[in-house]
């Protein structure tokens, strides 16, 4: 779970351990100078994410986190506090 992914636009994801079930987890987006900071919790289906966008907060939300067995792709599902929701994949 734990490590480095990117999205083609430039978007980073990196994950980190803090206790047993918990990680801590920054996504940077340097077109926007946007990050993502949150806490993943895992769950039976996957990981489950809680954020806020700074600076502000801008947005505020949920998504699921879901690494391929190979460890090398990242699938995230948002879904913001105002409904709406997108995915993306990042890769290592």
């Amino acid at each position: 779970m734990l490590g480095i992914w990117k999205h083609h636009s430039g978007v980073v994801w990196t994950i980190s351990k803090e206790e047993a079930d918990q990680f801590s987890v920054k996504q940077t987006d340097p077109d926007k100078g946007l990050t993502m900071l949150g806490t993943a919790v895992r769950s039976i289906n996957g990981y489950k994410l809680e954020f806020e966008v700074l600076p502000a907060p801008v947005v505020k939300g949920k998504a699921r986190l879901a690494i391929a067995d190979s460890g090398n792709t990242l699938n995230v599902a948002y879904e913001y506090e105002d409904g709406k929701s997108r995915k993306l994949v990042f890769r290592r």
